[in-house]
């Protein structure tokens, strides 16, 4: 009972130039709705298999990009380009299953969980945390070592980017291009 995953994606865009392709900017916003993802869920060892698979999921990245291409220097010869490239992208996960709206889809079995939630960016981890006193500090154990929750249930981080970003510059003489 497994479906293939669709992709529906809107985009709008600007590629403007100027000065004879000297300067030029691409600005493009858009967002994209995947749904029907596959993903692996663990079963109970007595069912005799350890995984299936489940469609489930609408994930919606919605960003912006810019790109700003130049070329500073052009003779005959001589070529000097020169880019600068920008993008946000947000993402959210809308829905997964109505039998799972959480999902462990990778970690290991004592400290990290790779975690995908509805209403939650996809690419939350969650760690257990250390366990403490009314004041706030962490409760040591008789053998010296911090105690921690029997539970991933603390936030540790978000595998997505705030932004991203690159800068890059070609020369070329004649044939040659670096």
């Amino acid at each position: 009972n497994l479906f293939a995953e669709t992709t529906v994606s809107t985009e709008f865009g600007l590629d403007a130039r100027f000065l004879n392709n000297r300067l030029g900017i691409d600005l493009t916003l858009y967002k994209t709705n995947t749904k029907d993802q596959l993903f692996t869920i663990a079963l109970p060892v007595g069912s005799g298999a350890s995984l299936a698979f489940i469609n489930g999921g609408d994930v919606q990245n919605k960003g912006f990009e810019a790109v700003i291409t130049s070329t500073p220097v052009r003779t005959t010869n001589f070529n000097w380009d020169f880019n600068v490239n920008f993008a946000v992208n947000k993402n959210k996960v809308l829905k997964l299953s109505d039998e799972r709206p959480r999902l462990v889809v990778g970690g290991d079995s004592f400290f990290r969980d790779f975690v995908v939630e509805q209403g939650q960016p996809y690419g939350r981890l969650y760690s257990r945390g250390f366990i403490r006193d009314a004041q706030g500090r962490v409760v040591v154990g008789a053998n010296g070592l911090p105690t921690y929750t029997a539970a991933k249930s603390v936030l540790i981080g978000d595998i997505n980017p705030d932004w991203t970003g690159g800068i890059s510059s070609s020369f070329s003489y004649k044939r040659l291009s670096a």
